[in-house]
């Protein structure tokens, strides 16, 4: 019997990597300082109905990111989408505190995004691509902050993008606005902050 639920963890924790090859590994604090610094600086949070976490694992970054960013304006609700029970069970317990952060049990890939909204994600390069295509087709200005990984822009194409005049027209529509970088003797990160109009 323990066997067997030894197997059902290892393979719910191993499915979203063999589907999505998505998660890498948890954010420290000051990574998740440096996307604080650049939401801050940059974005009029005013404006900001919601910021989504896409894959949110346990719920680390969200939390972070409701402390530090719910002076400047307490209205807006946190969004975290996993596809993992086990993560979103425990993210669901450690979020219960902060009524405006939400957990999901599915895929961020089919989501409704608002304009002005901010997605943050922590996501293998195979999957921000994936990201990228379903926010570019949403047509209005999202921000998305990427957690150590820089977005392909080359290399993305949507499903309707076959020719170079398409391709270059999506290139178009991302801009990177900043990035925070660090690096010390164990330790190297960047937060990249852009803008998909």
């Amino acid at each position: 019997m323990l066997l067997i639920t030894l197997k059902i963890i290892i393979l719910t924790l191993a499915l979203p990597i063999a589907l999505y090859g998505a998660i890498p590994l948890a954010s420290s604090n000051r990574q998740l300082e440096k996307s604080v610094n650049l939401i801050i600086k940059h974005i009029n949070l005013k404006e900001v109905q919601y910021i989504h976490d896409f894959g949110c694992g346990h719920g680390k970054a969200l939390r972070f990111l409701y402390q530090k960013i719910q002076r400047h304006n307490p209205n807006i609700k946190y969004i975290g989408y996993e596809v993992s029970i086990i993560p979103y069970v425990l993210a669901k317990i450690m979020c219960l505190r902060h009524p405006n952060i939400h957990i999901k049990l599915t895929s961020c890939l089919t989501q409704t995004i608002s304009p002005n909204d901010i997605v943050y994600c922590y996501l293998m390069p195979n999957m921000l691509k994936k990201v990228l295509n379903t926010l570019i087709q949403k047509k209005h200005p999202i921000t998305l902050l990427s957690n150590n990984f820089e977005i392909p822009i080359k290399n993305i194409k949507t499903k309707s993008s076959t020719t170079n005049q398409s391709h270059q027209k999506i290139q178009h529509n991302i801009k990177l606005i900043d990035l925070e970088y660090e690096s010390q003797a164990h330790l190297k990160n960047t937060m990249y902050l852009y803008k998909i109009y």
